[in-house]
């Protein structure tokens, strides 16, 4: 149930007028916060939203295997996590031909307006090799950067995205409506309340930087001890036989893929 979005139990004449006569609860349903001191999501930005703040789509016919050039999926972007989620599935090597420079760097903000709409990230690091995609923006904040992020972070911005952006048949579409949702601002120490509040967020991003650090570093570890300790045999691939294929009991998987059967063949000798 939502904390902030509210069905009045009484409507007047001119509330039916407003909303063309619908007597539809749904067309009558309000966004309500206690604090009525709110400032919007593009006061925060140093100049409006324009196109060379948004990613580009650069097509499934430049995914390539490997590359020195990645692009960042909306997937990336997780709500658990105040940090780029990076792996395979959401950062994609592509043709370097088709990417575009974006110079994303550390403490930039992130954003999705498509799909998981609304879902915000910082980036931990620079990224010159990664660009976005269509479906991003880079927000230009600078001052109470870490503020704005925790509040985008907070339920109060996320049932309000979803109250405002039309409910599509599969993907949603936000665009830019996200710039229109209020974010609740301190009404007293308002110098004080925002440090303290920016401060807690800076220690979670760091807290889960250090965390994706130290979980790199065990992989590391595990994949080094693996390869150190190798006997004689080597690794040759096969297709799957038809009592493979049965015993897994399924065709669409990656199991039977060389890459997978490395790895397992690594871990077994």
């Amino acid at each position: 149930m939502s904390n902030y979005i509210h069905t009045p139990k009484m409507i007047s004449y001119n509330n039916i007028v407003e909303c063309d006569f619908s007597l539809s609860s749904s067309r009558h349903k309000k966004f309500e916060i206690a604090n009525q001191n709110c400032k919007l999501v593009k006061d925060f930005l140093t100049h409006d939203l324009s196109r060379k703040d948004l990613g580009v789509e650069v097509g499934s016919a430049n995914y390539i295997g490997q590359s020195s050039h990645y692009f960042l999926r909306t997937k990336a972007l997780q709500n658990h996590s105040y940090l780029p989620e990076v792996t395979p599935e959401t950062v994609l090597p592509i043709m370097p031909s088709s990417f575009v420079k974006m110079n994303l760097k550390a403490g930039d903000l992130i954003i999705s307006k498509d799909s998981n709409i609304g879902e915000i990230v910082i980036l931990d690091k620079d990224y010159p090799n990664v660009m976005l995609s269509g479906a991003l923006y880079k927000l230009p904040v600078r001052r109470y950067k870490y503020y704005l992020l925790a509040m985008m972070k907070h339920a109060i911005f996320r049932e309000q995205l979803d109250f405002i952006v039309p409910k599509g048949a599969t993907i949603r579409h936000a665009k830019t409506l996200f710039l229109d949702c209020k974010i609740p601002m301190p009404n007293d120490n308002t110098d004080n309340v925002i440090q303290f509040v920016e401060n807690l967020t800076r220690a979670i991003v760091n807290k889960q930087r250090l965390i994706k650090e130290r979980h790199q570093s065990i992989l590391a570890l595990i994949e080094k001890e693996l390869l150190d300790n190798q006997k004689d045999n080597t690794f040759s691939f096969s297709l799957p036989t038809i009592k493979e294929i049965e015993s897994i009991g399924r065709l669409d998987t990656n199991l039977y893929r060389a890459n997978f059967k490395e790895l397992v063949f690594i871990i077994k000798n």
